[in-house]
């Protein structure tokens, strides 16, 4: 089995917590970085997914730099409250196709 390498990024310490609780002790799944802040430190961790919550304009500085270098890593996004979360994956290059094929879900 595969590990897979996990990234938290901008998640509030409490919910962190929560999360590295929930992931640490599962098989398979490894912590490899995390940071409050300084999201340039995490540009060169490699990683197949990073976790962050949607507050404190953290998606903007992830989200961006990811989608200029077509990132392949999948990205969990937890809603500040911590009640619900989203799972993005990457789609490749942007052309008419793939863009109806996202938006139907396919």
């Amino acid at each position: 089995m595969q590990t897979v390498r996990v990234i938290l990024a901008g998640v509030p310490p409490l919910l962190r917590d929560i999360v590295y609780a929930s992931l640490s002790a599962e098989p398979g799944i490894r912590i490899v970085a995390e940071s409050t802040e300084d999201y340039g430190a995490l540009r060169d961790v490699q990683a197949d997914v990073i976790i962050f919550s949607a507050g404190r304009g953290v998606a903007d500085k992830i989200l961006t730099p990811m989608l200029r270098r077509r990132d392949q890593t999948r990205l969990v996004v937890i809603a500040e409250d911590g009640a619900s979360a989203y799972v993005c994956s990457p789609r490749g290059e942007l052309s008419p196709a793939t863009l109806r094929a996202a938006v139907r879900g396919d």
